[in-house]
């Protein structure tokens, strides 16, 4: 079977954003959020979705990490591999 090189490079780069926020950045900025999330995130968003209108706002690791985390699940939808279709074909988890 052939890798899906796309797919990898997707991984790889989430994963690589997800260790600079959740690793290198947590004593500067990580930990701050969680423990004053409106500063970074809006009332009615969430860390996925923090319905800010600049996401790099003083944190750049934070936007990089949500755009490969998007791109990772919109690439992982499309292989089908991820997504509501997944309960519809296999049931419920």
């Amino acid at each position: 079977m052939e890798r899906d090189k796309e797919l990898d490079l997707a991984v790889s780069r989430f994963v690589d954003s997800f260790e600079h926020v959740f690793d290198h950045d947590w004593h500067n900025q990580t930990k701050a959020c969680l423990q004053s999330p409106d500063t970074f995130i809006d009332p009615a968003g969430t860390f996925l979705n923090p319905i800010e209108y600049d996401e790099a706002n003083n944190w750049c690791s934070r936007a990089t990490l949500l755009e490969t985390y998007r791109q990772l699940v919109e690439l992982m939808m499309a292989r089908r591999i991820y997504g509501k279709h997944l309960d519809d074909e296999l049931g419920p988890p």
